[in-house]
Protein backbone atom coordinates (compact mmCIF):
# COMPACT_ATOMS: atom_id res chain seq x y z
CA UNK A 1 0.00 0.00 0.00
CA UNK A 2 3.00 2.25 0.82
CA UNK A 3 4.07 2.30 -2.65
CA UNK A 4 0.73 3.20 -3.79
CA UNK A 5 1.00 7.32 -2.38
CA UNK A 6 3.62 9.29 -3.07
CA UNK A 7 4.17 12.47 -1.39
CA UNK A 8 6.54 15.37 -2.16
CA UNK A 9 8.93 17.12 0.22
CA UNK A 10 8.67 20.36 -2.37
CA UNK A 11 8.54 23.40 0.13
CA UNK A 12 9.60 27.15 -1.17
CA UNK A 13 13.15 27.82 -0.92
CA UNK A 14 15.78 30.84 -2.02
CA UNK A 15 18.41 30.53 -4.05
CA UNK A 16 21.93 31.70 -3.57
CA UNK A 17 20.41 34.88 -5.40
CA UNK A 18 17.81 35.58 -2.97
CA UNK A 19 15.12 34.18 -5.68
CA UNK A 20 12.55 32.77 -4.15
CA UNK A 21 11.42 29.33 -5.91
CA UNK A 22 8.17 27.70 -5.18
CA UNK A 23 6.47 24.17 -5.45
CA UNK A 24 2.84 24.88 -7.86
CA UNK A 25 0.36 22.57 -8.33
CA UNK A 26 -1.19 23.32 -11.83
CA UNK A 27 -5.20 21.63 -11.74
CA UNK A 28 -6.58 21.12 -15.17
CA UNK A 29 -10.50 20.44 -13.65
CA UNK A 30 -12.17 19.97 -17.08
CA UNK A 31 -9.94 16.98 -17.31
CA UNK A 32 -10.03 15.89 -13.15
CA UNK A 33 -6.17 16.45 -13.40
CA UNK A 34 -3.35 17.77 -11.30
CA UNK A 35 0.53 18.54 -12.32
CA UNK A 36 2.94 19.42 -10.07
CA UNK A 37 5.77 21.34 -10.64
CA UNK A 38 8.44 21.08 -8.33
CA UNK A 39 10.37 24.24 -7.89
CA UNK A 40 9.69 27.45 -10.07
CA UNK A 41 10.98 30.74 -9.66
CA UNK A 42 9.09 33.59 -8.60
CA UNK A 43 9.87 35.45 -11.49
CA UNK A 44 9.46 32.55 -13.79
CA UNK A 45 6.17 33.89 -16.30
CA UNK A 46 2.82 31.54 -16.23
CA UNK A 47 3.53 31.02 -19.60
CA UNK A 48 6.81 29.61 -18.88
CA UNK A 49 5.00 27.11 -16.06
CA UNK A 50 2.67 26.65 -17.91
CA UNK A 51 5.18 25.03 -21.02
CA UNK A 52 6.63 23.04 -18.85
CA UNK A 53 3.55 21.08 -18.94
CA UNK A 54 1.80 21.67 -22.45
CA UNK A 55 3.39 22.18 -25.82
CA UNK A 56 3.34 25.32 -27.13
CA UNK A 57 0.91 24.34 -30.21
CA UNK A 58 -1.30 22.16 -31.62
CA UNK A 59 1.34 19.85 -33.26
CA UNK A 60 4.61 21.64 -31.81
CA UNK A 61 5.00 18.95 -29.33
CA UNK A 62 3.65 15.99 -28.07
CA UNK A 63 0.19 16.43 -25.85
CA UNK A 64 0.19 16.17 -22.16
CA UNK A 65 -0.14 11.90 -22.13
CA UNK A 66 -3.84 12.71 -20.13
CA UNK A 67 -5.03 15.09 -23.40
CA UNK A 68 -6.07 12.67 -25.95
CA UNK A 69 -7.27 15.66 -27.82
CA UNK A 70 -4.84 17.91 -27.68
CA UNK A 71 -7.24 20.65 -26.66
CA UNK A 72 -3.89 21.63 -24.39
CA UNK A 73 -1.41 23.91 -25.66
CA UNK A 74 0.28 27.03 -24.22
CA UNK A 75 -1.19 29.56 -26.98
CA UNK A 76 -5.00 27.84 -26.64
CA UNK A 77 -5.09 27.92 -22.51
CA UNK A 78 -6.61 30.42 -20.13
CA UNK A 79 -4.95 30.16 -16.29
CA UNK A 80 -6.66 31.13 -13.16
CA UNK A 81 -6.60 30.95 -9.37
CA UNK A 82 -9.36 31.59 -7.03
CA UNK A 83 -9.43 33.86 -4.41
CA UNK A 84 -9.55 32.95 -0.91
CA UNK A 85 -9.05 29.22 -1.93
CA UNK A 86 -8.80 28.33 2.10
CA UNK A 87 -8.39 29.96 5.36
CA UNK A 88 -5.62 31.91 6.31
CA UNK A 89 -3.69 30.32 8.71
CA UNK A 90 -2.85 32.68 11.44
CA UNK A 91 1.09 33.19 11.55
CA UNK A 92 1.55 32.40 15.18
CA UNK A 93 0.04 29.00 14.15
CA UNK A 94 2.89 28.35 11.53
CA UNK A 95 5.66 29.68 13.98
CA UNK A 96 4.45 27.54 16.80
CA UNK A 97 4.80 24.42 14.46
CA UNK A 98 8.36 25.60 13.61
CA UNK A 99 9.42 26.16 16.78
CA UNK A 100 7.34 23.65 19.46
CA UNK A 101 8.06 21.41 17.19
CA UNK A 102 4.71 19.26 15.47
CA UNK A 103 3.99 17.38 17.38
CA UNK A 104 3.25 20.07 20.18
CA UNK A 105 1.68 22.16 17.63
CA UNK A 106 -0.75 19.62 16.55
CA UNK A 107 -2.81 19.97 19.42
CA UNK A 108 -3.14 23.15 18.77
CA UNK A 109 -3.37 23.08 15.49
CA UNK A 110 -7.35 22.30 14.89
CA UNK A 111 -8.28 25.08 17.81
CA UNK A 112 -6.21 27.74 15.53
CA UNK A 113 -7.32 26.80 12.23
CA UNK A 114 -11.01 27.30 13.41
CA UNK A 115 -10.52 30.13 15.25
CA UNK A 116 -8.97 31.47 11.58
CA UNK A 117 -11.97 30.22 9.50
CA UNK A 118 -14.53 33.29 9.51
CA UNK A 119 -17.80 32.30 9.73
CA UNK A 120 -20.91 33.72 8.12
CA UNK A 121 -19.17 36.55 6.85
CA UNK A 122 -16.60 34.44 4.70
CA UNK A 123 -15.20 36.32 1.86
CA UNK A 124 -16.70 35.32 -1.36
CA UNK A 125 -14.78 33.36 -3.75
CA UNK A 126 -14.15 34.88 -7.14
CA UNK A 127 -12.22 33.34 -10.43
CA UNK A 128 -9.38 35.48 -11.19
CA UNK A 129 -7.38 35.31 -14.67
CA UNK A 130 -3.49 35.58 -14.87
CA UNK A 131 -2.08 36.59 -17.94
CA UNK A 132 0.42 34.31 -19.22
CA UNK A 133 2.85 37.16 -19.43
CA UNK A 134 2.49 37.80 -15.79
CA UNK A 135 5.48 36.30 -13.38
CA UNK A 136 4.23 33.77 -10.94
CA UNK A 137 5.00 36.10 -7.92
CA UNK A 138 2.03 38.79 -9.60
CA UNK A 139 -0.81 36.24 -8.31
CA UNK A 140 1.01 35.34 -4.95
CA UNK A 141 0.99 39.19 -4.19
CA UNK A 142 -2.54 39.52 -4.14
CA UNK A 143 -4.46 40.28 -1.13
CA UNK A 144 -6.65 37.91 -1.73
CA UNK A 145 -5.00 35.26 -2.66
CA UNK A 146 -4.10 32.68 0.34
CA UNK A 147 -1.73 30.09 -0.25
CA UNK A 148 -2.64 26.94 0.55
CA UNK A 149 0.96 25.40 1.29
CA UNK A 150 1.84 25.56 -2.32
CA UNK A 151 0.72 28.18 -5.29
CA UNK A 152 -2.31 26.44 -7.49
CA UNK A 153 -3.59 27.33 -10.19
CA UNK A 154 -6.53 26.28 -12.80
CA UNK A 155 -5.80 25.71 -16.42
CA UNK A 156 -8.63 25.59 -18.90
CA UNK A 157 -8.85 25.84 -22.43
CA UNK A 158 -9.60 29.18 -23.56
CA UNK A 159 -13.29 29.71 -24.99
CA UNK A 160 -14.49 26.23 -23.25
CA UNK A 161 -17.25 25.05 -21.09
CA UNK A 162 -15.09 25.38 -17.96
CA UNK A 163 -14.01 28.67 -18.62
CA UNK A 164 -17.79 29.38 -19.30
CA UNK A 165 -18.75 27.99 -15.81
CA UNK A 166 -16.17 29.99 -13.81
CA UNK A 167 -17.05 33.51 -15.56
CA UNK A 168 -20.91 31.87 -14.49
CA UNK A 169 -19.55 31.41 -10.99
CA UNK A 170 -18.26 35.15 -11.13
CA UNK A 171 -21.74 36.39 -11.90
CA UNK A 172 -21.02 36.85 -15.41
CA UNK A 173 -17.39 38.41 -15.64
CA UNK A 174 -14.05 37.45 -14.83
CA UNK A 175 -11.16 40.30 -13.46
CA UNK A 176 -7.74 39.92 -14.93
CA UNK A 177 -4.53 40.43 -13.16
CA UNK A 178 -2.74 43.55 -14.96
CA UNK A 179 0.73 42.86 -15.50
CA UNK A 180 2.19 46.23 -14.27
CA UNK A 181 4.81 48.07 -16.90
CA UNK A 182 8.06 48.15 -15.59
CA UNK A 183 10.50 51.22 -16.80
CA UNK A 184 13.63 50.89 -17.61
CA UNK A 185 16.52 52.09 -15.21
Amino acid sequence: MKDMVRTSDAVPSVDEDGTMHWPVTLLFPARGISEMVQSCAESASVRDLVAAMLPATRGSGPPAPWDTEGAYTVDNVSVFYRTHETPQVPAEALWAAQIEGAEAAADDDDADLAASRPAADEPAREWIRVPLAAPLVLPLLQPDCVVPGMPVLYVVPSGSEAESLMRRDNGGSIRELRVPELSAP
